[in-house]
Formats: C-alpha cells, sequence, structure tokens
C-alpha cells in the first residue's frame, strides 16, 4: 500500500496557504518581493542584537578583544546581507512597478551600507590593526555608525514594500484580487 501524504504537506512554497492566506493574488514578482523582503527584515532584527547585546551588559562583563572583534564582523556581516536582500526587493519592485522616488532613495542609501559594512566587516575580520591607525573622526563616526544605519535603512525600505503589497491586496489592486483577507479566508480553509 503506497503512502499518500495529506494535500497541505506537499505544496510547494508558492502555493503555501500561508502566502495566499495574508496577500491572496500577487503575481509572481511581488510574492518574490515579499519573501526577500520578509528575510531582509529577519536578518536586520538578529543583527540588532549583535548591537544592542554589548550596550547591555555591564561594565564588568562587557565584551573585549578577539570576542567584541568577531561579534563586530558578524553584525556588520548580517547589516550587509539584509542591506543586499533590501535592495534586491525593491529593484524587483520597481521592475514591476516602475520607478519611484520612493524606492530609488532608500536604494542609494542601502548600497551606501553594503559598501560600508562589508569594508567594516572585512577590516575587522583581517585587519584589526587598521583600524587603530583610524584617527579621522569622520572614519570612526561612519564605521561606529555603519550597522545600526544599515538596520534603520533596511527595516524602514521592506516595511514600505510589505506595507504597499499588503495595501494593494486589500484594496484588490493586485492581478487577480477583488477581494481583501477578511472576505477571501473561509474560501482558503475550504480549499485546504
Amino acid at each position: 500500500m503506497a503512502h499518500q501524504s495529506h494535500p497541505c504537506w506537499s505544496c510547494q512554497w508558492p502555493d503555501s496557504w500561508l502566502l495566499r492566506g495574508f496577500f491572496p493574488g500577487l503575481s509572481p514578482p511581488l510574492q518574490d518581493v515579499l519573501r526577500i523582503a520578509v528575510v531582509a527584515v529577519v536578518f536586520a532584527a538578529i543583527s540588532e542584537w549583535g548591537l544592542i547585546f554589548p550596550i547591555c551588559q555591564s561594565e564588568k562583563l562587557r565584551i573585549r578583544g578577539e570576542l567584541w572583534r568577531w561579534l563586530s564582523a558578524y553584525t556588520c556581516r548580517l547589516v550587509c546581507i539584509a542591506s543586499i536582500l533590501a535592495g534586491t526587493a525593491g529593484i524587483l519592485w520597481m521592475r514591476e512597478e516602475g520607478p519611484s522616488i520612493a524606492i530609488i532613495l532608500p536604494e542609494i542609501a542601502l548600497t551606501y551600507m553594503i559598501v560600508v559594512t562589508f569594508l567594516v566587516s572585512a577590516t575587522v575580520t583581517f585587519q584589526p590593526t587598521k583600524l587603530i591607525q583610524l584617527k579621522s573622526k569622520t572614519a570612526q563616526c561612519t564605521m561606529g555608525y555603519a550597522a545600526p544605519g544599515g538596520v534603520v535603512s533596511v527595516v524602514l525600505t521592506t516595511s514600505f514594500l510589505i506595507k504597499n503589497i499588503h495595501h494593494r491586496t486589500v484594496r484588490g489592486d493586485a492581478p487577480g484580487t477583488t477581494q481583501g483577507f477578511v472576505t477571501l479566508r473561509p474560501k482558503l480553509v475550504h480549499d485546504m
């Protein structure tokens, strides 16, 4: 006797109930934008812990030395990856919806964050002695605020994208969508 799996367990990610339940009728490019934006927010949230954790420690237990170096590199890498993902989501959004100044300006900020966090991460990892040689206040401020600024840029950009996708589906602007989430929910339960 062959094993038959439950229909819900064998569904593919694009056809999953989660994506259809919250944002019904999205085109495949907007589904990609939504997925990438959500992953970018998760990366930004994780990297924020790397920024907050050292601040919340007492002076005696404060992270220093080699451990601080690896935590900084890890945090900058996560911010860099989150910025790349948010930038990609913005580009896919503009490809689907057309260019918008509300996306182009954050894209410029995200590109800056990608470059700075990558360079800081590489410097902290491979040449930490170079950090001691930096005497310029501008360079020190740029390095100090790169990761927190990147997190803020990622969260603002992805929140804008997710909010616009949500408003499009609730209003029925998405292709193939004529109903909002509340009226479509009973039909989704029936489909499963």
